[in-house]
């Protein structure tokens, strides 16, 4: 009777400590597995398996090797089970060549390995990007080991070749999966239509579509990612009647659109000028109940900017704040250069000046658009006045001092809004502004290039003028101290 009944028992603990492992108890798992013999019973490979499942989840490979290695030497004989729990142990800690180690290991010792231990270490090295470690393995599988691989095989090794960038090696293998029957799912033909996508080409965007075609023709409904990634390959690859089809397929299908694919649609109208077809989109998206984003509205200013329809770029500015949507430097910059390259400059200047109250920072783009829309129309000194703004603001870029000199020149004269900025620093009686007011004087002194320094001789680096910026403040207060009534630091 004891004999009949010790296996009831054991897998009834057996059973106990599976569920401790897969609750993440492991600890509780590995004391039940100490007691067992309290409970006259020695463990199996069926109780050693259990516990080196749970390390496995618990990403404890090594633990799980430990188990393995004690029940070599509890004289309990490994199985198919005990050999792919360490394997499995090793794929999902992320060494696939422990792994690896561990399937030759099992194969040596003659125990039968089956699909699911070799598709472990197929999706580990899948996973590690080793592509030509997990295509030897499949090609072991169909050879020598004469173990027929499932969906899961193939998947594993397509998902590889897509993500590393490798095409035709995908198509390869999707085209032997079906060669053998074998049903390709949405995963197999999603993870090909993304590697397609992801080259900017017009053939890859062609060999997307046709995968995505290839798709429904097996009656596997193609998702919205899967679309969305054939309308970018098209918008990327410059063309936007490709993109547009898409899409219309898309809506035809009562697939749902998000604001990411109308955006590529739009971006690619506009990048071939088509202004109206771009705004037809972005119409469109208010029927199709899709909220456009600042990228959608971009687009249109980009395709206004490009063809100088400055006009319907104020417009669709003010459409994007009327929406709710922040106005970034970006498309304001697009406006400001819009109206700045068609020579109007007050138009320009405008919209600078609105985005400064807007608490928008105007950039060196912003400054500069302004300031050779002014130069262009040889008004010099409105220019050198926007460089001044953009220097108090630190916003001049590293060219600010060349554009100075040239803008010198073209005055031809000694005044100018800049020169005279350099003479106009009062202290207001505070010694911790007159630190500040010389710095900046030095600092507009140094863009300036003034004063001029002898012939052969090398201007002063800026990073000196700053030294001595932070010297002067010595002299300027004994100077104060002796003279009380001086006002203006010279």
């Amino acid at each position: 009777m004891q004999t009949r009944s010790v296996k009831p028992v054991r897998e009834h603990l057996n059973s106990v400590m599976n569920s401790l492992g897969r609750a993440g108890m492991v600890a509780e798992a590995e004391s039940m597995f100490i007691r067992l013999p309290e409970f006259d019973v020695m463990p199996n490979e069926a109780s050693y398996s259990v516990l080196m499942n749970a390390h496995a989840r618990a990403s404890a490979a090594d633990r799980a090797e430990g188990h393995f290695d004690e029940m070599l030497r509890a004289r309990v004989q490994p199985g198919e089970v005990s050999f792919s729990c360490v394997i499995n142990a090793w794929a999902r800690s992320g060494n696939p060549a422990r792994a690896e180690e561990w399937l030759e290991r099992m194969l040596k010792t003659r125990v039968q390995a089956d699909v699911v231990s070799c598709n472990t270490v197929i999706n580990s090295c899948a996973k590690a990007r080793e592509v030509d470690r997990a295509e030897m393995w499949l090609q072991r599988m169909i050879g020598g080991l004469r173990i027929v691989p499932d969906e899961v095989s193939y998947n594993s090794l397509i998902n590889a070749c897509a993500r590393g960038g490798d095409v035709c090696r995908a198509e390869l293998w999707l085209e032997h999966m079906l060669a053998e029957r074998l049903v390709a799912d949405e995963v197999s033909f999603s993870s090909l239509i993304n590697a397609c996508a992801r080259d900017a080409s017009a053939a890859s965007a062609a060999k997307a579509e046709a995968w995505l075609q290839r798709m429904q023709d097996d009656g596997l409904a193609a998702n919205a990612v899967c679309h969305s990634a054939v309308v970018n390959a098209f918008a990327r690859a410059g063309d936007a009647t490709g993109a547009e089809r898409v899409l219309q397929q898309m809506l035809a299908s009562a697939v749902k659109v998000s604001e990411v694919t109308c955006s590529s649609v739009i971006n690619a109208c506009a990048r071939e000028g088509q202004v109206a077809r771009a705004e037809c989109w972005l119409e469109e998206m208010a029927a199709l109940r899709v909220s456009p984003d600042e990228v959608c509205y971009g687009g249109i200013l980009n395709a206004c900017a490009q063809t100088g329809e400055v006009e319907k770029a104020e417009y669709w500015l003010r459409q994007m704040s009327a929406a709710g949507l922040r106005i970034n430097a970006v498309s304001y910059n697009t406006v400001i250069n819009a109206c700045a390259r068609v020579g109007q400059v007050g138009r320009a200047e405008q919209w600078l000046e609105r985005m400064i109250e807007s608490s928008v920072r105007a950039d060196e783009a912003s400054y500069g658009s302004v300031r050779k829309a002014c130069a262009r129309q040889g008004d010099a000194e409105r220019a050198e006045q926007w460089l001044l703004r953009a220097l108090e603001a630190g916003a001049a870029g590293d060219g600010a001092r060349e554009e100075a000199e040239a803008l010198r020149e073209n005055l031809g004269r000694t005044g100018g809004p800049l020169k005279k900025a350099l003479y106009c620093f009062y202290s207001e009686g505070e010694n911790l502004k007159i630190r500040e007011h010389l710095e900046k004087a030095l600092e507009y002194q140094w863009v300036y290039g003034y004063p001029r320094v002898p012939a052969g001789e090398q201007q002063l680096t800026h990073g000196t003028f700053k030294y001595i910026a932070g010297m002067q403040p010595l002299a300027a207060r004994e100077m104060l101290r002796v003279v009380p009534e001086a006002q203006v630091v010279p």
